[in-house]
Protein backbone atom coordinates (compact mmCIF):
# COMPACT_ATOMS: atom_id res chain seq x y z
CA UNK A 1 0.00 0.00 0.00
CA UNK A 2 2.32 2.27 0.90
CA UNK A 3 5.61 1.09 -1.54
CA UNK A 4 4.54 3.81 -4.23
CA UNK A 5 4.75 6.77 -1.42
CA UNK A 6 8.09 5.04 -0.18
CA UNK A 7 9.44 4.66 -3.64
CA UNK A 8 8.35 8.41 -4.55
CA UNK A 9 10.15 9.49 -1.31
CA UNK A 10 13.71 7.81 -2.18
CA UNK A 11 13.52 9.17 -5.80
CA UNK A 12 12.91 12.50 -3.99
CA UNK A 13 15.97 12.51 -1.70
CA UNK A 14 18.11 10.99 -4.67
CA UNK A 15 17.67 13.90 -6.58
CA UNK A 16 18.22 16.46 -4.44
CA UNK A 17 21.28 14.40 -4.02
CA UNK A 18 22.34 14.09 -7.58
CA UNK A 19 21.75 17.95 -7.86
CA UNK A 20 23.77 18.74 -4.94
CA UNK A 21 26.88 17.13 -6.63
CA UNK A 22 26.37 18.25 -10.00
CA UNK A 23 28.76 20.93 -11.53
CA UNK A 24 25.40 21.40 -13.84
CA UNK A 25 22.62 20.96 -12.00
CA UNK A 26 19.21 21.01 -13.32
CA UNK A 27 17.93 22.69 -9.88
CA UNK A 28 21.17 24.27 -8.85
CA UNK A 29 20.70 24.08 -4.83
CA UNK A 30 21.47 28.49 -4.60
CA UNK A 31 18.41 28.94 -6.01
CA UNK A 32 15.62 26.93 -2.89
CA UNK A 33 18.76 27.99 -0.76
CA UNK A 34 17.40 31.76 -0.01
CA UNK A 35 15.13 32.06 2.82
CA UNK A 36 12.76 34.01 0.78
CA UNK A 37 12.62 31.65 -2.10
CA UNK A 38 12.39 29.01 0.00
CA UNK A 39 9.42 30.26 1.87
CA UNK A 40 7.85 30.84 -1.43
CA UNK A 41 8.68 28.18 -3.14
CA UNK A 42 6.88 26.08 -0.17
CA UNK A 43 3.82 28.09 0.54
CA UNK A 44 2.99 28.23 -3.14
CA UNK A 45 3.19 24.26 -2.87
CA UNK A 46 0.38 24.40 -0.23
CA UNK A 47 -1.63 26.81 -2.17
CA UNK A 48 -1.48 24.75 -5.08
CA UNK A 49 -2.89 21.82 -3.57
CA UNK A 50 -5.92 23.94 -1.55
CA UNK A 51 -6.41 26.12 -4.95
CA UNK A 52 -7.09 22.90 -7.10
CA UNK A 53 -9.28 21.11 -4.85
CA UNK A 54 -11.21 24.14 -4.15
CA UNK A 55 -11.89 23.54 -8.45
CA UNK A 56 -12.72 20.07 -8.22
CA UNK A 57 -14.76 19.90 -5.37
CA UNK A 58 -16.68 23.49 -5.56
CA UNK A 59 -17.38 22.20 -9.33
CA UNK A 60 -18.96 18.78 -8.54
CA UNK A 61 -20.48 20.45 -5.84
CA UNK A 62 -22.48 22.59 -8.32
CA UNK A 63 -23.28 20.39 -10.98
CA UNK A 64 -24.27 17.27 -8.58
CA UNK A 65 -25.97 18.94 -5.87
CA UNK A 66 -26.84 22.42 -7.11
CA UNK A 67 -27.57 20.13 -10.29
CA UNK A 68 -26.14 22.83 -12.93
CA UNK A 69 -25.39 21.59 -15.96
CA UNK A 70 -21.32 21.88 -17.89
CA UNK A 71 -22.30 25.58 -19.06
CA UNK A 72 -24.19 26.56 -15.99
CA UNK A 73 -21.15 25.57 -13.78
CA UNK A 74 -18.55 27.60 -16.30
CA UNK A 75 -20.31 30.64 -15.90
CA UNK A 76 -21.12 30.42 -12.19
CA UNK A 77 -17.23 30.59 -11.75
CA UNK A 78 -16.64 33.79 -14.42
CA UNK A 79 -16.52 35.93 -11.21
CA UNK A 80 -13.71 34.13 -9.74
CA UNK A 81 -12.08 35.86 -12.79
CA UNK A 82 -13.30 38.99 -12.40
CA UNK A 83 -12.28 38.78 -8.88
CA UNK A 84 -8.96 37.82 -8.99
CA UNK A 85 -8.06 39.64 -11.75
CA UNK A 86 -8.88 42.82 -10.31
CA UNK A 87 -7.29 42.33 -6.50
CA UNK A 88 -4.11 41.32 -8.98
CA UNK A 89 -4.13 44.79 -10.04
CA UNK A 90 -4.34 45.86 -6.87
CA UNK A 91 -1.58 43.73 -5.28
CA UNK A 92 0.88 44.86 -7.73
CA UNK A 93 0.07 48.57 -6.85
CA UNK A 94 0.97 47.62 -3.13
CA UNK A 95 3.80 45.76 -3.61
CA UNK A 96 5.92 49.03 -4.16
CA UNK A 97 4.60 50.37 -0.89
CA UNK A 98 3.85 47.47 1.14
CA UNK A 99 5.60 44.58 2.37
CA UNK A 100 4.62 41.64 0.53
CA UNK A 101 4.16 39.50 3.81
CA UNK A 102 1.37 41.78 4.72
CA UNK A 103 -0.54 41.82 1.49
CA UNK A 104 0.06 37.53 0.85
CA UNK A 105 -0.90 37.56 4.53
CA UNK A 106 -4.38 39.26 3.95
CA UNK A 107 -4.81 37.07 0.68
CA UNK A 108 -4.15 34.02 2.72
CA UNK A 109 -6.67 34.65 5.47
CA UNK A 110 -9.05 35.56 2.93
CA UNK A 111 -8.67 32.40 1.81
CA UNK A 112 -9.06 30.77 4.83
CA UNK A 113 -12.03 32.78 5.37
CA UNK A 114 -13.31 31.50 2.23
CA UNK A 115 -12.46 27.54 2.51
CA UNK A 116 -14.79 28.19 5.76
CA UNK A 117 -17.45 29.58 3.99
CA UNK A 118 -17.71 26.25 1.47
CA UNK A 119 -17.49 24.20 4.03
CA UNK A 120 -20.97 24.94 5.83
CA UNK A 121 -22.83 24.34 2.13
CA UNK A 122 -25.44 21.56 2.44
CA UNK A 123 -27.35 19.85 0.63
CA UNK A 124 -29.91 22.85 0.97
CA UNK A 125 -27.30 25.57 0.11
CA UNK A 126 -28.35 27.97 -3.24
CA UNK A 127 -25.92 29.97 -5.67
CA UNK A 128 -26.07 33.16 -4.84
CA UNK A 129 -26.65 33.12 -0.96
CA UNK A 130 -24.09 30.48 -0.12
CA UNK A 131 -21.10 29.57 -2.73
CA UNK A 132 -21.09 33.14 -4.43
CA UNK A 133 -20.29 35.44 -1.70
CA UNK A 134 -17.08 32.61 -1.52
CA UNK A 135 -16.14 32.34 -4.82
CA UNK A 136 -15.58 35.95 -4.89
CA UNK A 137 -13.66 36.06 -1.05
CA UNK A 138 -11.59 33.16 -2.65
CA UNK A 139 -10.70 35.15 -5.92
CA UNK A 140 -9.87 38.38 -4.19
CA UNK A 141 -7.39 36.33 -1.59
CA UNK A 142 -6.15 33.94 -4.56
CA UNK A 143 -5.27 37.70 -6.43
CA UNK A 144 -3.21 38.81 -3.44
CA UNK A 145 -1.57 35.89 -2.51
CA UNK A 146 -0.11 35.11 -6.07
CA UNK A 147 1.33 38.87 -7.40
CA UNK A 148 3.52 39.04 -3.73
CA UNK A 149 4.34 35.67 -4.26
CA UNK A 150 5.82 35.36 -7.40
CA UNK A 151 8.01 38.20 -7.12
CA UNK A 152 9.29 36.87 -4.13
CA UNK A 153 10.32 33.62 -5.79
CA UNK A 154 12.37 35.51 -8.31
CA UNK A 155 13.85 37.81 -5.55
CA UNK A 156 17.89 38.34 -5.73
CA UNK A 157 18.20 35.57 -8.17
CA UNK A 158 21.13 35.15 -10.84
CA UNK A 159 20.30 36.04 -13.64
CA UNK A 160 21.36 32.64 -15.05
CA UNK A 161 19.16 31.35 -12.86
CA UNK A 162 16.02 33.22 -13.33
CA UNK A 163 14.51 30.71 -15.62
CA UNK A 164 15.17 27.84 -12.86
CA UNK A 165 13.13 29.93 -10.13
CA UNK A 166 10.51 30.62 -12.67
CA UNK A 167 10.24 26.47 -13.45
CA UNK A 168 10.64 26.13 -9.74
CA UNK A 169 7.60 27.86 -9.24
CA UNK A 170 5.26 26.68 -11.82
CA UNK A 171 6.13 22.79 -10.48
CA UNK A 172 5.31 23.54 -7.02
CA UNK A 173 1.99 24.92 -7.93
CA UNK A 174 1.60 21.88 -10.31
CA UNK A 175 2.90 19.72 -7.86
CA UNK A 176 1.08 21.06 -4.87
CA UNK A 177 -1.96 20.72 -7.16
CA UNK A 178 -1.79 16.82 -7.41
CA UNK A 179 -1.33 15.84 -3.89
CA UNK A 180 -3.42 18.44 -2.89
CA UNK A 181 -6.38 16.52 -4.91
CA UNK A 182 -4.82 13.22 -3.80
CA UNK A 183 -4.96 14.24 -0.50
CA UNK A 184 -8.27 15.95 0.27
CA UNK A 185 -9.86 13.34 -2.46
CA UNK A 186 -8.98 10.76 0.40
CA UNK A 187 -10.75 12.82 3.10
CA UNK A 188 -13.75 13.60 0.20
CA UNK A 189 -14.38 10.13 -0.40
CA UNK A 190 -13.62 9.16 3.65
CA UNK A 191 -16.77 11.76 4.68
CA UNK A 192 -18.99 10.25 1.80
CA UNK A 193 -18.13 6.42 3.34
CA UNK A 194 -18.94 7.91 6.88
CA UNK A 195 -21.69 9.71 5.98
CA UNK A 196 -23.53 7.01 4.05
CA UNK A 197 -22.68 4.68 6.84
CA UNK A 198 -24.25 7.11 9.26
CA UNK A 199 -27.86 7.57 7.18
CA UNK A 200 -27.73 3.90 6.72
CA UNK A 201 -27.78 3.02 10.46
CA UNK A 202 -30.28 5.08 11.31
CA UNK A 203 -32.92 4.09 8.97
CA UNK A 204 -32.56 6.72 6.30
CA UNK A 205 -33.42 4.90 2.76
CA UNK A 206 -30.51 4.83 0.41
CA UNK A 207 -31.21 6.89 -2.62
CA UNK A 208 -30.48 10.35 -4.45
CA UNK A 209 -31.55 12.38 -1.34
CA UNK A 210 -28.96 10.12 0.86
CA UNK A 211 -26.24 10.60 -1.91
CA UNK A 212 -26.32 13.76 -2.11
CA UNK A 213 -26.31 14.57 1.52
CA UNK A 214 -23.07 12.38 2.09
CA UNK A 215 -21.15 14.20 -0.74
CA UNK A 216 -22.36 17.86 1.00
CA UNK A 217 -20.73 16.16 3.94
CA UNK A 218 -17.54 15.00 2.24
CA UNK A 219 -17.12 18.62 0.69
CA UNK A 220 -17.49 20.12 3.83
CA UNK A 221 -14.73 17.72 5.16
CA UNK A 222 -12.76 18.42 2.40
CA UNK A 223 -12.77 21.60 2.92
CA UNK A 224 -12.24 21.75 6.41
CA UNK A 225 -9.00 20.66 6.19
CA UNK A 226 -7.75 23.14 3.36
CA UNK A 227 -8.90 25.59 5.68
CA UNK A 228 -6.23 24.64 7.92
CA UNK A 229 -3.76 24.35 5.14
CA UNK A 230 -4.51 28.02 4.00
CA UNK A 231 -4.03 28.69 7.75
CA UNK A 232 -0.71 27.58 8.27
CA UNK A 233 0.11 28.76 4.93
CA UNK A 234 -0.90 32.51 6.46
CA UNK A 235 0.92 32.08 9.60
CA UNK A 236 4.36 30.65 7.51
CA UNK A 237 4.08 33.76 5.29
CA UNK A 238 4.01 36.37 8.50
CA UNK A 239 6.81 34.90 9.84
CA UNK A 240 8.97 33.86 7.53
CA UNK A 241 8.88 36.34 4.76
CA UNK A 242 10.69 38.61 6.21
CA UNK A 243 11.83 40.41 2.91
CA UNK A 244 10.37 44.43 2.50
CA UNK A 245 8.99 45.84 -0.22
CA UNK A 246 11.81 48.40 -0.72
CA UNK A 247 14.10 45.24 -1.55
CA UNK A 248 12.04 44.41 -3.82
CA UNK A 249 11.92 47.52 -5.76
CA UNK A 250 15.44 48.32 -5.47
CA UNK A 251 16.29 44.27 -6.11
CA UNK A 252 19.92 44.02 -7.36
CA UNK A 253 21.28 40.91 -8.41
CA UNK A 254 24.24 39.70 -5.99
CA UNK A 255 27.57 40.11 -8.26
CA UNK A 256 25.69 41.99 -11.29
CA UNK A 257 26.22 45.20 -10.05
CA UNK A 258 29.85 46.91 -8.51
CA UNK A 259 30.59 49.49 -6.77
CA UNK A 260 29.86 52.84 -8.69
CA UNK A 261 33.15 53.79 -10.82
CA UNK A 262 35.68 56.75 -9.69
CA UNK A 263 36.00 59.51 -12.43
CA UNK A 264 39.20 60.07 -13.03
CA UNK A 265 41.12 62.76 -14.84
CA UNK A 266 42.09 62.74 -18.29
CA UNK A 267 46.05 61.23 -18.81
CA UNK A 268 48.63 64.03 -18.86
CA UNK A 269 50.62 64.70 -22.07
CA UNK A 270 54.37 64.28 -21.77
CA UNK A 271 56.06 67.36 -21.72
CA UNK A 272 58.20 67.99 -24.66
CA UNK A 273 62.19 67.70 -23.80
CA UNK A 274 64.69 69.92 -25.73
CA UNK A 275 64.32 73.04 -28.42
CA UNK A 276 61.92 72.19 -30.89
CA UNK A 277 62.94 70.93 -34.10
CA UNK A 278 63.81 73.36 -36.68
CA UNK A 279 64.14 70.80 -39.93
CA UNK A 280 62.09 70.83 -42.72
CA UNK A 281 62.55 69.38 -45.75
CA UNK A 282 62.69 71.83 -48.92
CA UNK A 283 59.61 73.07 -50.35
CA UNK A 284 58.25 70.62 -53.30
CA UNK A 285 56.20 71.70 -56.33
CA UNK A 286 52.62 72.08 -55.72
CA UNK A 287 53.25 73.56 -52.02
CA UNK A 288 51.10 76.83 -51.84
CA UNK A 289 54.50 78.83 -50.57
CA UNK A 290 56.10 77.98 -53.53
CA UNK A 291 53.49 78.18 -56.17
CA UNK A 292 51.48 81.43 -54.69
CA UNK A 293 52.27 84.52 -56.39
CA UNK A 294 54.89 87.16 -55.04
CA UNK A 295 56.13 84.13 -52.73
CA UNK A 296 59.65 83.82 -54.95
CA UNK A 297 62.51 86.30 -53.67
CA UNK A 298 64.26 88.37 -55.76
CA UNK A 299 67.87 87.41 -56.81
Amino acid sequence: MYGPIVAGLVLLIAFFVIEARSPHALLPMRVIADRTRAVSFGVMLVIGAAIFAMFLFVSLFVQQVLGYGPLEAGIAFLPFTVGIVVAAQVASTLASRVDPRWIAGAGGALSVLAMWGYGQMDVGAGYAADLLPWIVVQAVGMGLLFVPLTLTAVSRVDPGDAGVGSAVLNTVQQVGGAMGIAVLGTVFANGISERTATLAATGAPPGPAAALEAQAFGTSEAFGVAMWMMAAVTVVILVGLSIGHEELATDVTPGAAGPPATPTAPPAIPAQVGPPSTDRAGPEVGDPEVDAPGSRGVT
